[in-house]
């Protein structure tokens, strides 16, 4: 049998490599000419062929697929939006060629990451990206450009964020900057840049972030920065800075991140600062002149230091001899609530202090009326041997009269009028009075003058504007300290303490509103003293609540205690998403309580793996609590943030780690 082999060839059409169907930027509709031929350079002048990713790029005759290219769908040709290069081994100098991409909202080309040490873009940046009116996000930074800051930046009215950290620029930081009507994010930091920080960046208020550290900055920082309410995170760390920290960073309410460190600032920490800095997350002030005085003032701060400051006996803002007697005026008024205390406690020269007269640099008057006073008057003002007026009218002074202000001989006028004093005026008062050409003590409904006979031999009907009494002693208010109001679940609960017997006294509890006043409660008043009183309000909604305590003494005298405020978050529990993010070192987490619940806060990598437990516990009612994550052992990439009450999930936020 003849056997028949058959060979049966099958054609098979070569395949056509990917580079192929790449046919060069005349023959693509997909965007315009003008557009491709400015990917094109931007490829070669950055060593393409050696980036970290290039997928697509002059491979495939559709750019917007392009790896890192963005467009927008709704035109045609489409327009280039978006370049996102980031951490992909760019090296060489970007092209100014990019302003022709009239539509780009953002360039990212950050070139951090693991592996990438040498390959960095260098050059000076391209002035004509100022030409990019859209554009919202610049990043530059991780490079080795040289230059200065081109000024056409500030051009950019629509840029939200600015980042040109880690090159190796030059010059000192532009005025124009301050024309970034929309920034948020401005990191300037690791350069070379010198001068002084312009007083025009304190216009820059939708700014959150403001990084400009490790560079040579000098000069004193600028108190307008005081003005960039929204500011998160300032950081001036590493400069050659000097003076004094301005006072105004206090106004900062939302600042959680202040760095000044290591710099050459001096001078005591004003008292206003150190209150505002122990408050915030994160705070460094080490490596300057800067010290924290232990005198009494700063005790209000609680803690041993402040921003790495430790308390110092040898730091002294005041040195006079009449210093620590204004100290304890200051003290015990409440002095850091005062409407003005320009210069009180902030330096050695007591004569240029608000509201303190001197003739030859000996005090002569201490004149602070209609100031915000509150508190009692110390009885150490007697060592003030030189006082021929004071006037402290107009204030909200509480408690009795010390006996020992008899002893102030060379007083011509004594002003205590439009007060909250209590009690029985001591004789040694009354009488250094009845000899004055001017004194007052009117409008103080719980002041009184008796009509014994000591007082009558005085000679006189009225002393400093009081009648003499025969029933002082049911006329007689007490005075009331440490009223707080303090949240609870939809209620609130006020405390206060009577420092004297209240035995003629009631107390009753108001509600203020918009509407009116109106009482909610009365307690009477109690024999022992000192005492604490309590009353509780219940059944309150989410909001805000002011409340007072209305003394009524049996004699027809009365008092208005200070108002105070408390608000009540809505029950459950809320979380704001971290900021800053995307982050590099650190970011901060916020999160509330209006109900006692068990939280926890856990972050997880986007494989579903528990990465840590950042919080765990029942957070304290309707207080803003304010949670660091560190970027630690975390590499660049997603992450996912979840937030359980009870545990039961509430929100979970993403959160991007940067190199």
């Amino acid at each position: 049998m003849l056997r028949i082999a058959c060979l049966l060839l099958i054609f098979v059409p070569p395949v056509r490599s990917a580079a192929a169907q790449y046919q060069g930027c005349p023959l693509i509709t997909q965007i315009s000419l003008e557009e491709c031929k400015t990917l094109e350079k931007l490829f070669f002048d950055t060593g393409g062929p050696n980036w970290r990713n290039a997928y697509g790029w002059l491979r495939s005759n559709q750019p917007c697929d392009w790896f890192g290219i963005t467009c927008v769908s709704s035109s045609w040709p489409r327009k280039i939006t978006r370049i996102d290069l980031s951490a992909n081994n760019l090296a060489g100098s970007l092209p100014g060629e990019l302003a022709r991409l009239t539509e780009l909202r953002e360039i990212r080309i950050d070139n951090s990451g693991p592996g990438i040490r040498f390959k960095k873009l260098t050059g000076t940046l391209p002035a004509v990206i100022g030409q990019l009116e859209h554009l919202e996000v610049l990043q530059l930074g991780n490079n080795d450009f040289s230059g200065t800051i081109p000024l056409e930046y500030g051009n950019l009215a629509n840029l939200r964020e600015l980042s040109l950290a880690d090159n190796a620029l030059t010059g000192p930081i532009p005025d124009p900057l301050a024309n970034l009507a929309s920034i948020e994010n401005l990191d300037l930091s690791g350069n070379d840049l010198a001068g002084r920080i312009p007083d025009v960046l304190g216009n820059l208020t939708t700014l959150r972030s403001l990084n400009l550290g490790h560079n040579r900055l000098s000069g004193f920082i600028p108190a307008s920065l005081g003005s960039l309410a929204e500011l998160r995170l300032l950081n001036l760390s590493y400069n050659e800075l000097t003076g004094p920290v301005p006072a105004t960073l206090a106004q900062l309410d939302k600042l959680i991140w202040l760095s000044l460190a290591d710099n050459r600032l001096e001078g005591a920490l004003p008292l206003t600062i150190a209150s505002f800095a122990a408050r915030i997350n994160t705070c460094e002030l080490g490596g300057n002149q800067v010290c924290l005085p232990d005198t009494p003032p700063y005790a209000v701060l609680g803690g041993e230091a402040v921003c790495g400051l430790l308390r110092e006996a040898a730091c002294k803002i005041c040195r006079a001899p009449d210093c620590p007697t204004l100290e304890a005026i200051y003290m015990s008024t409440n002095g850091p609530d005062w409407l003005i205390n320009d210069g009180w406690l902030a330096s050695s020269a007591p004569c240029e202090w608000h509201g303190v007269a001197c003739s030859s640099g000996i005090i002569t008057g201490l004149e602070l009326n209609d100031n915000a006073l509150s508190g009692a008057l110390p009885a150490v003002i007697d060592e003030l041997q030189g006082l021929t007026a004071i006037d402290f009218s107009g204030n909200a002074l509480r408690g009795e009269l010390p006996k020992i202000m008899g002893e102030l001989q060379t007083l011509q006028t004594l002003n205590l009028s439009r007060n909250q004093l209590t009690g029985i005026v001591p004789l040694s008062v009354a009488t250094l009075g009845a000899r004055l050409p001017t004194c007052d003590f009117t409008s103080n409904i719980g002041l009184c003058m008796p009509d014994e006979a000591e007082y009558a031999a005085l000679g006189q009907a009225e002393v400093c504007g009081l009648k003499l009494q025969s029933r002082c002693a049911q006329s007689i208010l007490v005075t009331l300290s440490n009223l707080v109001a303090e949240p609870l679940e939809s209620s609130a609960r006020l405390t206060w303490r009577a420092e004297t017997p209240a035995t003629n006294i009631t107390f009753e509890v108001e509600l203020l509103t918009e509407a009116g006043n109106s009482v909610i409660g009365t307690i009477a008043g109690r024999l022992e003293a000192p005492a604490m009183y309590e009353y509780t309000a219940r059944g309150l909604a989410a909001g805000t609540y002011t409340f007072r305590v209305h003394q009524k003494a049996l004699g027809g005298a009365y008092n208005l205690s200070e108002p105070v405020t408390v608000t009540l978050l809505a029950p459950g529990l809320v979380a704001e998403g971290p900021y800053p993010n995307p982050f590099q070192s650190e970011t901060v987490l916020q999160f509330s309580a209006g109900t006692h619940l068990a939280v926890s806060i856990e972050l997880y990598d986007l494989a579903g793996q528990r990465l840590r437990t950042l919080f765990q516990g029942t957070p304290s009612l309707h207080v803003p609590l304010f949670l660091p994550i560190s970027g630690a052992g975390l590499s660049n990439g997603t992450y996912l943030i979840r937030v359980a009450a009870d545990g039961a999930t509430v929100s979970t936020h993403t959160l991007q780690k940067l190199r």
